[in-house]
């Protein structure tokens, strides 16, 4: 491609107590497979 990034770390934060919902999870597997 014609541009590229650097790696840079990620945090992803959410409530402890409660169960990821099923786009939260989408989101956090497409970041992972993405830049992970």
């Amino acid at each position: 491609p014609e541009w590229s990034y650097k790696p840079v770390p990620m945090s992803l934060i959410y409530a402890p107590n409660r169960r990821p919902t099923a786009m939260l999870r989408t989101v956090i597997d497409f970041l992972m497979e993405r830049f992970g």
